[in-house]
């Protein structure tokens, strides 16, 4: 298939088509504009391990804001950052999904890619989801600063930064001070970019 960034672009163009008197009129003009590609674990070996690197419990399948935005908020002790966008498995098509990075861009997934994971009746039912919990083979999203993630929470009590409940996003854009800083280091298993940076403060 195309590049997780491509298709991305593909989806962020039929949203503009859609007549929305907005600058970013949906969710993936948002990600094409502020996301970008991070390294995904080789295996669920390997997201386990950075799991445990971390300190970072595994969460329920289908709840990928609140396993990846409680650690960033309640742990104060943690290096990871926290993203919202798209990824896919080898068995599944894209789908929107958060999970959490290092500072040199390695997906850490509480969500996808570890075995412990509380796979629920409504999961195993789904189509667009891996039902062995594998973890991502491409994400592409958008990194945000804790703070602004804490401070969504706390407003709009709801996990997750991109939706309706922050409208300002769509009008204007997300503001510098909301994104976090991340340089993809090694994105050897990626093909989207060599080098991404994400601009802000």
């Amino acid at each position: 298939m195309a590049t997780l960034e491509t298709w991305v672009g593909e989806v962020a163009s039929m949203e503009a088509s859609s007549g929305r008197d907005l600058k970013f009129p949906g969710d993936y003009a948002l990600y094409a504009e502020y996301g970008q590609a991070f390294t995904p674990p080789a295996s669920i070996d390997d997201n386990e391990a950075r799991m445990a690197e971390y300190g970072v419990e595994p969460g329920d399948l289908k709840d990928c804001h609140v396993n990846s935005g409680q650690v960033v908020v309640f742990d104060d002790a943690t290096s990871l950052w926290y993203v919202e966008g798209v990824a896919y498995g080898s068995s599944m098509i894209p789908v929107e999904h958060a999970w959490l990075v290092t500072g040199s861009g390695q997906v850490v997934d509480p969500t996808w890619g570890q075995r412990d994971a509380q796979i629920t009746e409504s999961y195993r039912l789904a189509d667009d989801v891996p039902t062995d919990a594998e973890p991502g083979v491409e994400y592409f999203g958008v990194p945000f600063a804790t703070k602004a993630v804490s401070a969504s929470a706390m407003d709009n009590e709801v996990w997750g930064m991109i939706g309706y409940w922050n409208p300002d996003f769509y009008r204007e854009g997300i503001p510098a001070k909301s994104l976090a800083r991340i340089i993809s280091t090694d994105l050897t298993s990626v093909s989207i970019r060599d080098t991404i940076q994400v601009s802000g403060e």
